[in-house]
């Protein structure tokens, strides 16, 4: 599989950014990274913004490629496994990525209270391994989009 053959199955959509495009998007990666620090925020609100940044990355990556997913059911697992064409990442973080969007989706839509600080802590480490992975990527193949 590639994106190719994603694009060809229609899950992707061809899609043309921009310089502007890629700094709103790190833009915003930076005001959820503000967010996080404020420790009085709840730890499920704190896994939100983690999660957005995470979806965001990924999102970049998928642009930047020359592609873009549809909002449609599905979408975010989808924008999850992306990254093993686009940044490359192993089977086991896409499996913890799709964990955090499972306790995300159960903290947003059904129970208030069920984040600790450690699915916190955890999803923050990826996400800021992730945003590493992004801006060296970024910086060795696409430089035309980044300051």
């Amino acid at each position: 599989m590639s994106l190719e053959d994603w694009l060809n199955n229609r899950w992707l959509k061809k899609h043309l950014t921009s310089k502007a495009e890629i700094s709103e998007l790190l833009k915003k990666i930076k005001v959820n990274d503000i967010q996080l620090k404020i420790k009085e925020i709840s730890p499920d609100w704190r896994l939100q913004f983690t999660y957005n940044n995470i979806m965001t990355i990924a999102s970049i990556a998928l642009k930047v490629s020359g592609y873009r997913l549809p909002v449609d059911r599905g979408h975010h697992e989808k924008t999850i496994d992306s990254l093993k064409f686009t940044l490359d990442i192993n089977n086991e973080t896409r499996i913890v990525i799709h964990e955090i969007r499972k306790k995300r989706n159960n903290a947003e839509y059904d129970a208030v209270g069920t984040i600790s600080e450690q699915d916190v802590e955890e999803a923050i480490k990826i996400a800021e391994e992730l945003k590493k992975s992004l801006l060296s990527w970024l910086k060795d193949n696409h430089p035309e989009h980044i300051e």
